[in-house]
């Protein structure tokens, strides 16, 4: 589930809700994969275009933090990159959305 806060700094007071990730509403993760890991593989096998300023809004983390986390799936396996810088895509490996099952 998706809730939304209220931006931080002023310059940003007129534009829209950012979208943020909410640990306790995500399902409860059972494997060794932790919650923010679980929602990038989820929001990339749904958008395999998305951009890392895109998942990084999403989560409400930096972009040096979300570009470290994308680092460690690949580094793990879990997630590969398609194609170009600009035009590729996200081939997440394996994964099974946990919010089909709800």
């Amino acid at each position: 589930a998706i809730v939304y806060r209220e931006p931080v700094d002023m310059e940003t007071a007129g534009e829209p809700r950012i979208p943020y990730v909410s640990r306790r509403l995500l399902p409860q993760n059972k494997s060794k994969i932790g919650h923010r890991k679980q929602a990038v593989m989820e929001q990339l096998s749904r958008n395999p275009s998305m951009t890392v300023d895109e998942l990084s809004l999403f989560l409400g983390m930096s972009r040096r933090a979300t570009l470290y986390l994308l680092d460690n799936l690949k580094k793990e396996g879990l997630i590969l990159r398609k194609g170009p810088a600009h035009g590729g895509y996200w081939e997440v490996q394996g994964f099974q959305s946990s919010y089909a099952q709800m």
